[in-house]
């Protein structure tokens, strides 16, 4: 307490404190964002372990929109994460030095 000629002024700290509640309404959750780049934090599954409704957890233990992906985007067969990769299409050379199979002369058959 502090006095101050004939006005007494008191402190106090106040100090917040989250609850458990409030800290899961404050955190980001899993969006489709993670369709994308499914290792981000918000991608995490929650404190129960588990990914919310609308979720798939990939090998990774993050969380993935069970949906497919947007046009020009797909999933790999052989990758476990769940993200959607850009398709890129290939390009083609005109100044290939390795012929194709079309224009490659092959020797004769062997008799």
């Amino acid at each position: 307490m502090i006095i101050l000629g004939s006005l007494t002024y008191s402190t106090a700290t106040v100090i917040l404190v989250p609850n458990k509640a409030m800290a899961q309404a404050t955190a980001s959750s899993p969006d489709d964002e993670c369709l994308f780049e499914p290792g981000l934090p918000k991608c995490a599954p929650g404190q129960d372990g588990k990914c919310p409704s609308g979720f798939n957890m990939n090998g990774d233990g993050n969380c993935f929109p069970n949906k497919p992906c947007p046009p020009g985007y797909e999933k790999s067969d052989y990758d476990e994460t769940g993200k959607c990769w850009k398709i890129e299409l290939p390009t083609t050379s005109t100044n290939s030095s390795t012929p194709s199979a079309s224009t490659a002369t092959l020797p004769p058959p062997s008799q």
